[in-house]
């Protein structure tokens, strides 16, 4: 009935096995109040039972309508079953005013973490705001959505301090509908007016099947009137996971759009070797380092000489370009060799293609992958988050392309080994190989 105050907010907790649920309808209302704490403890549910195509009911309704809200914090939460979508002929109900957590003013200081969201056409969604900052989503497992983050809006305070990380945005195919009614988007930015700037998107797993009318995991759009390339700025992407599911087509790429002064580093990209599939659409004044880029028809796309930053294009692996539709880069002008492609941007210097990416499907790299120690070390430009790679790996001096360090063992740790030297005569030495790529040799004599 009100709200709760800083350092004392009121929180509504879910005991164990506590659950609310109800056929359909909205269950929580949770407009212009600050300071409240929404817990679901061990295993706290919110759903509808009987809201879907094949079911009684069938209406846009929310878990959490939270506009004109801020200081709020959502964690440990199942929100599931709000719809259930079970049919490409079901695509005429309009969902964009409702979501798993929905408003359509954004406050100040919101936190979403820890839960679990499927079943759900838009999931995360604010599509005004007013003078927000400080917005993060970590940490989620979101699938059988259209929409997992849409809006957040170009109202925002600048920077915005949006940070969207550690997060699983898995299959969407479920929503595909005859007449492409709903288009699937992991994080859909767009706005009818204003900036968005600050903003960090990392660490994040977008796999699984996204179906036939999928736009882009990271679509990027922006002012949606399409008239001012200045609307996004300041976004930082890096060590995220991008896995194309075989047999679908990437219809605007991973990445699709963007503003200036965007930071693409160290992100893996798996295309499924599917003809016309872009890996990459991308906007202006982009900075593009230390990303592995595999599997595609063409790897980069942008019709604008601006794309890219002075000395931003750099230390990137391209490999198994995918024959058929389109040539493996574009700029402007359709290319089809990297050397091409160096001349026509004059950047890329450092960057390879190769016939294989040396990479697991999840992306962790194997043994003798080609992008293992060929990064440019980024520890100068100010991303603490870069140290790291996507499992916590430190980069050390000699970075791997990617998303993830090689280990030598599939992720998730590290390893060398020894090799001990006995001079003939006196004296011996040690040389360690490490698997960041260098040799430590030491000894006496």
């Amino acid at each position: 009935q009100g709200s709760g105050a800083s350092g004392n907010p009121i929180t509504l907790f879910f005991e164990p096995n506590a659950k609310l649920s109800m056929p359909v309808g909205t269950l929580m209302s949770m407009q212009n109040v600050n300071y409240i704490v929404i817990d679901g403890g061990t295993n706290g549910i919110m759903e509808n039972t009987d809201n879907g195509t094949a079911l009684g009911n069938h209406q846009a309704v929310s878990a959490i309508y939270a506009s004109g809200s801020g200081n709020y914090e959502v964690k440990n939460l199942t929100i599931r079953n709000l719809y259930v979508h079970t049919s490409v002929a079901d695509g005429s109900i309009d969902f964009t005013s409702n979501g798993a957590i929905y408003a359509n003013t954004f406050g100040s200081n919101i936190s979403i973490h820890d839960n679990v969201f499927h079943d759900i056409c838009w999931i995360i969604i604010g599509s005004v705001t007013s003078g927000g900052s400080g917005f993060k989503v970590y940490n989620n497992d979101f699938y059988n959505y259209d929409h997992a983050i849409g809006g957040i809006g170009g109202g925002m305070a600048v920077p915005a301090n949006v940070a969207i990380y550690n997060n699983h945005f898995g299959s969407t195919a479920n929503w595909d509908t005859t007449a492409n009614s709903y288009h699937h988007d992991g994080i859909h930015v767009y706005f009818g007016s204003g900036l968005l700037s600050g903003v960090d998107i990392y660490n994040n797993l977008f796999d699984g099947n996204w179906g036939a009318n999928n736009t882009g995991h990271l679509f990027l759009e922006g002012n949606w009137n399409h008239n001012d390339t200045a609307s996004l700025n300041k976004f930082n992407i890096y060590n995220n996971v991008f896995v194309q599911y075989p047999g679908n087509t990437l219809n605007d790429g991973f990445i699709g759009g963007g503003g200036a002064n965007f930071n693409v580093y160290n992100n893996t990209f798996l295309g499924a070797s599917v003809t016309n599939s872009n890996c990459l659409g991308i906007g202006l004044n982009y900075t593009f380092k230390n990303n592995l880029v595999s599997g595609c028809t063409t790897f980069v796309s942008s019709g604008n000489s601006g794309a890219f930053a002075a000395g931003g294009l750099s230390n990137n692996v391209y490999a198994n370009a995918t024959p058929g539709g389109n040539s493996p880069y574009y700029y402007g002008a359709a290319v089809s060799t990297l050397a091409s492609w160096k001349s026509l941007t004059g950047q890329d210097a450092n960057s390879v293609q190769v016939s294989s990416a040396g990479a697991a499907s999840d992306g962790h790299l194997a043994a003798g992958s080609a992008a293992i120690g060929v990064g440019a070390n980024l520890s100068s430009v100010g991303i603490s988050g870069l140290l790291t790679d996507k499992d916590g790996v430190a980069r050390g001096s000699t970075w791997d392309v990617g998303a993830y360090e090689y280990t030598g063992s599939g992720g998730g740790g590290t390893s060398s080994f020894t090799l001990t030297v006995t001079k003939s005569g006196s004296g011996s030495g040690t040389i360690t190989s490490n698997d960041d790529g260098s040799i430590l040799v030491g000894g006496t004599g």
